[in-house]
């Protein structure tokens, strides 16, 4: 007698990530084909050992060969075997899958990852990936690769490339790394959750091209291929790491940039009906200013509103990366991009429920004229900026304090700071002006497109660019 073929049709693969729900636990469904008719009971296994109550679930029953098949109250772990019977005769044994958390990469290059492979880390054993061509794998750089992808928007091919092709076209390449591996790594390692990641981001992409209104071109779009993709890998979602503005930093789309931020947020929580998590960064600097003709004011100004969307957007955390290395002009280095992902990561920690205590990033709370002469011991020209948010204390790297300028209305820097030095949770400022003359200059961290900043914290949270500040009003 031939041996009956029992066929996974959707939603069951090797290395899967499956979100888990409130209760930490979640609900596994597949569509199954089998030749013969019958009750499909399932048994989940770890290590070996079937786990607790979970050795003999009613998963379906198959009529006509064909079941749809729900495995109830899988809790958070694995990776878990998953064998399935029609009576006491086993049809079909699934390895590798997990329960966690579905994280999904969006935004531009520096999320795509542009770093050098040589400087790639390798993967937690519970951090997975489904590639760009939906299919799920152990996690490994690059994660990101939009040639192979099969959404038309990441590659403008009208040819569907085959796996060998995929394959050829990853041969010799030389970058690829960014922060979602080191981020997936950092949760895995401290809170032992299983990790998925979606990557979804494209280079050089800017916010019209995430626009929602193009949801109906699916794969021709980038948020129609975002959303097929996170159905494809079951639905729902943990949240997004976004990394994203440098191709929105001109005059005109710096003005929208804070209304398409909320446009994109509000209406990619509506299509999947849950709130999500919004961990991005603060874009870095390019060092290419005199050939793209670059507007150091609105690279300004994007930083600034990506600093105030957490105090705009309940959900949504910020990190910087203007302290960090490149690999290249504009693309942070793999190193570097170790380190955004573990920012990422710590930024998201208990927003997301990974852990009580928060991590923010350090940020500028307050500045005075007044305590600034006083810790300076001068009559005038010193101000005194009050740091909010750090772990431990604040740093220099270096010893010396990089990245305040003091600057016109059209960004033309008065470099009259001649020290710089940090006292407690201070960052003291000194300068050959007057109040008077001060007034007529506005304060930055970081500003424009090749900021030298450098400012940490004991847990390597960096301080937020910002600015301006009014020194008219201090």
């Amino acid at each position: 007698m031939a041996k009956q073929r029992t066929t996974i049709e959707s939603s069951l693969n090797e290395q899967q990530v499956f979100q888990r729900n409130k209760q930490n636990k979640a609900n596994i469904e597949f569509k199954l084909t089998h030749a013969a008719d019958g009750a499909i009971t399932g048994k989940i296994i770890h290590k070996g050992k079937a786990l607790r109550g979970l050795s003999k679930i009613a998963a379906g029953k198959i009529s006509n060969g064909k079941a749809l098949c729900r495995l109830k109250n899988i809790p958070c772990g694995g990776p878990y075997t998953i064998e399935l019977s029609l009576g006491s005769k086993k049809i079909k044994t699934v390895k590798n899958i997990f329960v966690g958390d579905l994280w999904v990469m969006g935004g531009q290059s520096n999320m795509q990852g542009v770093g050098v492979l040589r400087d790639a880390i390798k993967a937690h054993p519970l951090v997975q990936m489904f590639s760009m061509r939906d299919q799920w794998s152990k996690a490994v750089e690059p994660i990101n690769f939009c040639p192979g992808a099969l959404d038309k928007v990441y590659h403008g091919q009208d040819k569907f490339r085959s796996d060998l092709e995929d394959k050829a076209l990853r041969i010799g390449l030389l970058k690829g790394v960014g922060p979602a591996l080191s981020f997936a790594n950092y949760l895995s390692k401290h809170f032992n959750i299983p990790i998925g990641l979606i990557p979804c981001a494209k280079g050089g992409s800017a916010m019209h091209e995430w626009d929602p209104a193009l949801k109906l071109a699916g794969g021709d779009s980038l948020y129609g291929a975002c959303l097929r993709r996170i159905e494809a890998a079951g639905g729902k979602i943990k949240g997004m790491i976004w990394s994203q503005g440098c191709s929105d930093a001109s005059h005109k789309d710096a003005q929208l940039y804070t209304r398409r931020m909320e446009n994109l947020i509000a209406n990619l929580s509506n299509d999947l009906q849950q709130a999500i998590p919004w961990i991005m960064t603060q874009i870095n600097g390019f060092y290419d200013t005199n050939r793209h003709n670059l507007d150091p004011l609105a690279w300004t100004s994007i930083r600034q509103q990506q600093f105030e969307l957490e105090t705009i957007i309940p959900n949504v955390r910020c990190v910087t990366t203007v302290d960090l290395d490149l690999d290249d002009g504009i693309h942070i280095s793999a190193k570097s991009q170790h380190r955004v992902g573990q920012r990422l990561a710590k930024a998201a920690t208990k927003l997301c429920g990974y852990d009580k205590q928060e991590t923010r990033s350090p940020y500028i709370a307050s500045i005075s004229s007044k305590r600034g002469n006083q810790l300076a011991q001068t009559d005038f020209g010193s101000y005194a900026i009050k740091i909010a948010g750090h772990s431990g204390d604040i740093h220099a790297p270096g010893e010396r304090v990089l990245g305040f300028s003091l600057r016109d209305d059209n960004g033309n820097e008065c470099q009259t700071i001649y020290k710089a030095w940090i006292h407690e949770q201070y960052i003291i400022l000194q300068t050959e002006l007057k109040s008077e003359e001060l007034k007529e200059y506005k304060l930055y961290y970081g500003f424009g497109t090749v900021p030298l900043c450098n400012i940490v914290d004991d847990n390597d949270m960096a301080l937020m660019a910002s600015g301006p500040y009014d020194l008219s009003t201090i």
